[in-house]
């Protein structure tokens, strides 16, 4: 029995160890978002993807309205949540980003990323700015 329960331990760490991974990768790409600009937020969403903030704006809308340089310099993430489900991850988090001649920019967001064939895209984003 005490070989049985040390395999299972090893695979459940081995396991623990993927999701730690697959989430750093996660939050790195939703970071990336914020911080490279247009292009390479075109680049990492879904075809049909899906922005509220505040107005709902479908895939192609959203590039259309926002300019290419839109970069934040600085972005602090805080509060985040993850869950995994099978190949559809959710990302929870408040955010704190500045930007040259902006004032500071405080909201609560939700992204939820698809894992398409070993790409994740991102499917849909949600931010509500706080006051």
């Amino acid at each position: 029995m005490a070989a049985v329960t040390s395999a299972m331990t090893l695979q459940d760490r081995h396991k623990s160890d993927q999701d730690s991974a697959l989430s750093d990768h996660l939050w790195h790409l939703e970071e990336m978002r914020w911080t490279t600009g247009r292009d390479t937020a075109v680049a990492v969403r879904d075809a049909s993807a899906t922005a509220i903030h505040p107005d709902l704006l479908e895939s192609n809308e959203i590039w259309q309205c926002r300019p290419a340089d839109t970069v934040w310099r600085m972005v602090k993430i805080d509060t985040r949540a993850i869950k995994l489900q099978g190949v559809v991850a959710m990302l929870t988090y408040r955010i704190r980003a500045e930007k040259a001649d902006a004032p500071i920019y405080h909201a609560i967001c939700a992204s939820t990323w698809l894992d398409d064939a070993g790409t994740w895209q991102r499917l849909s984003h949600h931010h509500t700015p706080l006051a």
